[in-house]
């Protein structure tokens, strides 16, 4: 299973625009909205319980990683992203790959 989550800094980063913005009005609101629109910066939270689990395999954008630990930073620039995420076992076979496309402008 693959959790996307936004990093703290991002949710940080909107918390501290409502506290600098003071909106108080709809239109007070309408017309900042662009600035509190997320940012595709994600933790990626891994979890499996594949037997003989050995690391994971990402590759975002044909870009590939090889990670062990169950977390993995994401940061996306606009445009389409594919981000597939595999479970590899101690003896290099692959579960299903989980596949996700993004498109951010």
């Amino acid at each position: 299973m693959v959790i996307f989550d936004y990093q703290e800094k991002e949710k940080k980063r909107i918390k501290e625009l409502d506290k600098i913005l003071e909106i108080k009005t709809l239109e007070d609101y309408t017309k900042n909205r662009p600035l509190f629109y997320a940012k595709p910066n994600f933790n990626l939270k891994l979890i499996t319980n594949m037997e003989s689990f050995s690391n994971y395999e990402i590759t975002i954008n044909d870009k590939n990683y090889k990670i062990e630990k169950n977390e993995f930073e994401v940061n996306l620039e606009e445009g389409i992203s594919t981000i597939i995420v595999k479970f590899i076992n101690k003896y290099g076979i692959s579960g299903f790959a989980n596949i996700t496309k993004i498109k951010y402008q």
